[in-house]
Parts: C-alpha cells; structure tokens; sequence
C-alpha cells in the first residue's frame, strides 16, 4: 500500500488520522495500523474524494481540540468524532480550499504557521485567540502547497 505525510494528521498523542483519496490507500493505512499498534496508536481512516488529493488540503489541527476543516469533503463519520471528542471545528468552504487555507502547520502553545495570502483563514485563527505566523508564500502555493506540506509534525510536550 501506499502512504503519504498529507494524508497524516495526530489528533491526540495516541490517535492518528489518515486520509484515504488520491494517494494514500486503505492498504497503506491498514500496514500503519500494525507499526502503531506496539505504540498504542489508534488509526483512523478517513476516505474523501479523490480530488482533495491530501486530507491537510481539507483538514489541519491547528490547536489541541482545535481544527480546521471542510465538512463538504470529509466523511460524516470523522465529522461526528470530532464532535463527539468535543474538538472545536473552524468551518472553511469548499470553494477556499484550494487556495490552501487550511493546509497549516500547528506549532504549540496556540501558536500556528500559516501565510500572508491566506486572509479567510487568518482572520479565522485569530478570532479564536491562536496567534498566527504568517510569512509570504505565493510560490510554495502555486504549486498547490502551504505550511503543512513543506514540513511534517515537529517534536513537542503538547499537541
């Protein structure tokens, strides 16, 4: 099977959410499932259309209990977890994905990298008190990248 770092989001320290459309499969999800086992990490699926390509394109935590989403392209089930675990969900259109507002990069302590173009989603975060870091990154999105897909999960106490 395959996996990609897009489709990988930690929602907790023992809970992994990955995504299942353009390039992850349930294969790939299901070979995780045995390496994170021993760790006492629970994987969640997630399957969407093939077109959002990676889930970080519609969805990011971006606080603990915290996330953004697209709730048109992601499966009712993971939406009714996330409800049921009590996370607060920031609400993006479809039509706002694609220019990579959600695609950000959670780094602690309420603080999340994001980017100077992404005015909806900015103005989201900061409404709910995180302070967002936003540098210039119009050629990063050209290529239909952002904050999350340049980097991967770093090393913290919380999450």
């Amino acid at each position: 099977g395959s996996l990609e770092g897009g489709d990988c989001w930690y929602l907790d320290e023992h809970t992994l959410a990955i995504g299942i459309g353009n390039r992850s499969t349930m294969e790939g999800v299901k070979e995780a499932e045995k390496i994170l086992e021993p760790f006492d990490i629970k994987v969640l699926p997630v399957q969407f259309e093939e077109k959002w390509n990676h889930l970080d394109i519609i969805f990011s935590v971006v606080a603990p209990k915290t996330v953004m989403l697209c709730p048109e392209a992601l499966p009712d089930d993971f939406l009714k977890y996330l409800k049921q675990e009590k996370y607060e969900i920031i609400t993006i259109p479809g039509d706002a994905v694609f220019t990579g507002t959600i695609n950000l990069l959670a780094l602690g302590d309420e603080k999340v990298l994001s980017f100077k173009e992404n005015k909806l989603g900015n103005e989201k975060l900061r409404a709910l008190g995180l302070e967002v870091f936003d540098p210039p990154l119009s050629q990063f999105l050209m290529g239909g990248s952002g904050p999350h897909c340049l980097s991967f999960e770093l090393i913290r106490d919380k999450y």
